[in-house]
């Protein structure tokens, strides 16, 4: 059985949430906000969204990383070698830049200069 909580007994918990280190209630709901809208975006806007960064792109066929230098290229040529989690010649293989750019970013975080996002086929 379920009942919802009083807002006394939500503040409550949200005080012990955020003493143990953790996000209170109110930042929890922002983050959850903050995620929903990724969803929409798409690989493209992302990467001109973020000038500077590296990429490392887990796509649905390989992840694909992208330095920081080479976003331009890869935007205007839409080049790319993707990997199953190994870099390295014997392992790359040619991806559509294209097809990437227009999937939809599930999921990011940036850290440290460097993006970790899991992308998907546009929806």
């Amino acid at each position: 059985m379920s009942r919802d909580w009083t807002q006394e007994e939500l503040q409550t918990a949200s005080a012990a949430m955020k003493a143990a280190g953790h996000m209170n209630y109110e930042e929890f709901c922002e983050e959850l906000r903050r995620q929903e809208e990724q969803t929409k975006e798409r690989v493209s806007e992302l990467l001109k969204r973020n000038p500077g960064v590296n990429f490392s792109l887990m796509t649905p066929g390989g992840f694909v990383d992208i330095g920081a230098d080479d976003v331009n290229e890869f935007l205007a040529t839409g080049k790319a070698t993707a990997h199953p989690g190994c870099p390295g010649a014997d392992f790359e293989v040619d991806v559509s830049g294209d097809g990437i750019l227009n999937q939809t970013v599930v999921s990011y975080t940036i850290d440290g200069g460097i993006c970790h996002a899991i992308t998907d086929y546009e929806d």
